[in-house]
């Protein structure tokens, strides 16, 4: 059994990959705590359904993260566990990383495409393009091209602040306007629904910036996929806006509907993939 460990800005979730002699399976939902309570990782271990042969992770949250997991396996497995910890790679898993220079890449943002492209090799009629949006602490619009099937290309993608940070950056920075949350509006008729809509209306239009801009290159939409903790709140305004924005901007199909595919956990599908190529001697240089 390989255990995930995808430890983000302010999440800290553990997956794990097992094979039953015949086929790998994932566990059948990821556990998770607050980085800020990092001290009961103890508690998620005793969840997990046998000892680990080795640990995949990322971080993101700091120098001090790594030997503090690895103590806190140590202590839990009474016994040394063999952590991997993923970096930025220029090339992994018929994965072409773009990014300049490679290292400056988030290792969560390297799983991620790691964990989509594996995704959409799956699907019936894969697609030229693929774009990520990813909404947590920070939201990041990534985008994958399918070059030749099955390799595919990172291109690069935009960061912004999450939806969180754009609420709280409005509350600090100004004397009288609240952290809101709720619903959007179109046209907002008070201080609370304007900073909603304006909030929502900043995620969903990077995203439509960035569809656009795929297609305005390639000549087709992306197929959209997205994940993180606060697309529930989003994807209202984001679902009318894909359907009232990039509908009408693809003329050459007006009648095609662009599908927006939830991935849970892409980080850890990107580290499962990555532990099952280095079981299968497909991936060693991490």
């Amino acid at each position: 059994m390989k255990l995930l460990i995808d430890i983000g800005n302010t999440r800290l979730k553990v997956g794990w990959l097992q094979h039953d002699g015949s086929n790998f399976r994932r566990e059948p939902e990821p556990l998770a705590l607050p980085v800020s309570q990092f001290k009961q990782l103890g508690q998620l271990l005793a969840q997990v359904p046998d000892i680990p042969s080795a640990v995949w992770a990322v971080n993101v949250n700091g120098a001090d993260i790594p030997k503090r997991l690895e103590a806190a396996l140590h202590t839990h497995y009474k016994q040394t566990v063999a952590v991997h910890w993923l970096h930025s790679q220029t090339q992994a898993l018929d994965v072409q990383n773009s990014y300049q220079p490679t290292q400056q890449l988030g290792a969560d943002r390297w799983a991620a495409m790691l964990g989509l492209a594996w995704r959409i090799r799956q699907l019936e009629t894969p697609p030229d393009s693929a774009l990520l949006a990813s909404f947590g602490t920070a939201t990041t619009l990534d985008t994958l091209f399918v070059d030749t099937f099955p390799h595919c290309r990172y291109a690069g993608g935009l960061i912004l602040p999450g939806a969180e940070l754009m609420r709280h950056s409005l509350a600090g920075g100004t004397a009288n306007l609240p952290i809101s949350k709720g619903a959007a509006a179109l046209y907002p008729y008070n201080t609370q629904l304007a900073i909603n809509s304006g909030v929502a209306a900043a995620q969903s239009g990077a995203l439509i910036y960035q569809a656009l801009a795929i297609k305005h290159d390639t000549g087709q939409l992306p197929t959209l996929f997205v994940s993180g903790g606060a697309w529930p709140q989003l994807k209202p305004h984001l679902l009318a806006a894909v359907k009232n924005y990039l509908h009408s901007a693809d003329l050459e199909n007006p009648a095609k509907q662009t599908q927006v595919h939830w991935i849970a956990n892409p980080v850890l599908d990107g580290l499962a993939a990555v532990a099952q190529a280095h079981d299968e001697h497909r991936f060693s240089d991490y």
